[in-house]
């Protein structure tokens, strides 16, 4: 299911191993955990994301964790698309939960991740894919979306603009064949071309699970090159040359030291302090928050999501140059209670090794996805060397998505030695930061990494433990 993705860690071990004559001036000193990780070139998937800006929704209820990553393309009715189908489907998964019953506190998921190419600079396709796993199943079910427009006139398009009547007839068959459908057993033969993609050297066709294969087979891609659909095909100004996602940041290697010149200096222990946290970014809104902390001073703690850190390396280094604290969110934003020993050690590890790929900082910080955390994981997180930060105070800023209100709560909840929870996804928290960031220093608060927290007594932040606040 994993694709190899190797380039990035082997320049990892360039970094390492001191290539340059300055090299050894800013080698970074990484854990024993981290050597090992990275000298096995251990495998994990990096999403290709050649277009879009991305977004999420994730948050939880009782019954269900919800973790959904998509792209803004800027085609109004492809974005509309994609919109309406995470609405539903996020919609949709609420209500079936809604009338479960979960032995010993479990909790369903939902999780989404999403891909999206750019074909011959001028058209976009987009494959939505991921899972819904219960408690009461023995098996995830897996889920699938695709879209495909045109940037030059804006269209969102359908197979009908891109086959012709005998084109989608000959794939159709191509498609019986290529996969092993049998059409006896399913009734609507249509819904063979309801999923495809645009690629560079032709149309990936999408098969969901259980829909024309049984469940057992999972979902299914066919691809179909446009030799084979010539004269079927009706975009004539689509290239052949395959499309490349390059990571192009060039990680500088070396500590970073805070700015000694910060106004908020977390130097005086005896004052009250504050952690303020952000989940699931780096967003689009990451850098007027940075930007908000530099004009008023105070500094942060960030836990990215480690599949999209590559849409935004210059935010996470500039988060790293200005003094602030980065940690890890999981590879893909899993509940890490639900996964296998292996699979954990992926969400963390990898998050770490692109965190350290990017900045030249190794992250022992982890702030599991839902605050879930239970004996097994924490054991893991010991072997790991990493610690798990959760939080005292909520501010609720995924659900009221009101800075207004998500100000006010700040303001109430704030106490001296918390870990406040936000989220730097949304524009309504960093309008919010607007007016609490100033007014918590006003009220004499320091506002401080979560490091520094934990460390401002005396202390030292310990792997395998789970922090809910700093003292």
């Amino acid at each position: 299911m994993k694709k190899i993705i190797c380039i990035l860690l082997v320049l990892c071990l360039l970094i390492l191993s001191g290539c340059g004559s300055d090299s050894g001036k800013n080698k970074v000193q990484v854990s024993p955990v981290m050597q090992e990780y990275l000298d096995s070139l251990h495998e994990f998937e990096v999403p290709v994301r050649e277009y879009g800006e991305a977004k999420s929704q994730t948050f939880f209820s009782e019954k269900l964790m919800v973790g959904v990553f998509y792209p803004h393309i800027g085609i109004e009715d492809m974005d509309n698309a994609i919109e309406q189908w995470v609405r539903k489907t996020i919609g949709d998964y609420q209500v079936e939960t809604s009338t479960e019953e979960f032995s010993d506190g479990g909790c369903a998921e939902l999780t989404v991740d999403y891909r999206s190419y750019l074909v011959g600079e001028k058209y976009v396709s987009v494959k939505l894919s991921g899972i819904h796993m219960s408690p009461n199943m023995a098996h995830p079910v897996e889920l699938v979306a695709t879209f495909n427009g045109n940037l030059e006139t804006g269209e969102y398009l359908s197979v009908d603009d891109v086959l012709n009547f005998a084109g989608k007839e000959t794939v159709k068959r191509m498609l019986v064949k290529k996969a092993g459908v049998e059409l006896d057993q399913w009734t609507d033969e249509d819904g063979l071309l309801d999923n495809w993609l645009l690629r560079s050297n032709g149309i990936d066709f999408v098969l969901p699970q259980g829909e024309f294969l049984p469940m057992s087979d999972g979902t299914k891609t066919v691809s179909v090159t446009y030799d084979e659909l010539k004269g079927l095909f009706k975009i004539k100004d689509i290239t052949a040359e395959q499309s490349v996602t390059e990571d192009s940041s060039d990680s500088q290697g070396g500590t970073v030291q805070q700015n000694p010149d910060d106004k908020n200096s977390p130097l005086d222990s005896s004052a009250p302090m504050i952690a303020l946290t952000f989940d699931d970014g780096p967003s689009a809104n990451t850098e007027r928050l940075l930007k908000i902390f530099k004009k008023y001073g105070g500094k942060g703690t960030f836990f990215v999501v480690g599949n999209i850190i590559d849409n935004r390396t210059d935010i996470i280094k500039k988060m790293v140059a200005e003094g602030h604290d980065i940690g890890g969110h999981g590879w893909s934003h899993r509940q890490l209670t639900n996964l296998s020993e292996e699979e954990v050690k992926d969400q963390i590890m990898s998050t770490r090794a692109k965190i350290y790929h990017v900045s030249g900082v190794d992250t022992k910080l982890v702030r599991p996805p839902y605050g879930a955390v239970n004996d097994s994981v924490l054991e893991l997180a010991k072997e790991l060397d990493v610690a798990m930060i959760n939080w005292s105070v909520d501010t609720d800023d995924w659900k009221t998505k009101d800075a207004d209100k998500i100000y006010k709560h700040i303001m109430n909840k704030a106490n001296d030695g918390a870990i406040i929870l936000c989220h730097d996804l949304y524009k309504t928290t960093v309008d919010a930061m607007e007016k609490a960031i100033p007014a918590l220093i006003k009220k004499g608060y320091r506002l401080v990494t979560v490091s520094e927290l934990i460390e401002s007594k005396g202390r030292t932040v310990t792997a395998g433990k789970v922090y809910y606040r700093g003292y």
